[in-house]
């Protein structure tokens, strides 16, 4: 019990601006003896072609016992799909959703008209506006509440997303509006800690992300049982935002007499990232 299974995505053999290394990393405690955990991770990046991505599962130093996955025919799982192809990577400026409309008698064909009804939409289709922001840090106590995570850093390939502050009595960079109506591919990773309390206790935590209501849109929950061991959690979801709302994750935890802490490692460890999947 409490022993740490880490999880990488790692990618080798890029070109340009094609994702490299270890590109996400998630921690699970192993709760109790004998039974089973379900890790995951997950992110979404610029891959170029003939690039390799591989799934690395690690305990940590000092782990016993013998560890194996549970039913190898269906519980590991590795999947990959693209999104959108690109030959100009990450950093190419997005083209926004075209706005199509139906033809009509009589109606004269223009230049424009025939891009905004071809061209447009394929690029639109290869470029799709996306952003990824990382790296967070909080330490707050058991059972505080409005705790908003504030990132180090976003980039985005549309200037429509904006990190900001989420009201007043939040930190700077803890929201980012996005700049259409429709559909979001999203995908979180976070871990915590608990500085302080009782060893082998059971302690939980949820992350939960919001857009502009007070109702979260995808909830995330685990639980750790040893004091300043890393813990994660990672979802993938698809969910429905309208142009202006605000993207924010908030932490909560519990546990007597505790406090919480992000997780140790650099911004593979924390990421937020969204992409416009279309009205």
């Amino acid at each position: 019990m409490g022993e740490n299974l880490n999880a990488y995505i790692t990618a080798e053999g890029s070109t340009g601006q094609g994702a490299t290394g270890v590109i996400a990393h998630t921690t699970y405690q192993h709760q109790q003896a004998n039974g089973y955990t379900t890790i995951r991770v997950s992110v979404t990046e610029y891959f170029t072609k003939g690039s390799s991505v591989r799934a690395q599962i690690y305990l940590d130093s000092g782990a016993t016992g013998t560890w194996g996955i549970a039913a190898n025919n269906y519980d590991a799982n590795f999947n990959a799909f693209m999104i959108s192809p690109s030959d100009n990577g990450w950093a190419q400026p997005a083209v926004k959703p075209p706005s199509l409309s139906a033809w009509k008698d009589d109606r004269v064909v223009s230049v424009s008209d025939m891009n905004e009804t071809s061209r447009d939409v394929f690029a639109h289709l290869e470029n799709r506006p996306r952003f990824t922001a990382r790296g967070t840090s909080f330490n707050v106590a058991s059972g505080q509440e409005k705790v908003a995570l504030s990132w180090s850093g976003m980039y985005a390939n549309d200037p429509g997303f904006v990190l900001q502050r989420l009201t007043d009595g939040y930190a700077d960079q803890t929201a980012i509006t996005v700049p259409y109506s429709g559909m979001y591919l999203i995908h979180f990773f976070c871990s915590a800690k608990h500085a302080d309390g009782t060893e082998a206790a059971s302690y939980g935590f949820q992350f939960k992300i919001y857009g502009n209501s007070d109702e979260a849109r995808i909830l995330s929950q685990n639980s750790t049982t040893r004091i300043n061991q890393d813990c994660s959690v990672a979802v993938d979801d698809l969910v429905y935002l309208t142009a202006g709302e605000v993207l924010n994750v908030r932490f909560y935890g519990w546990g007597a007499n505790t406090r919480w802490v992000s997780g140790d490692g650099d911004g593979r460890i924390s990421t937020l990232g969204a992409v416009y999947m279309g009205a």
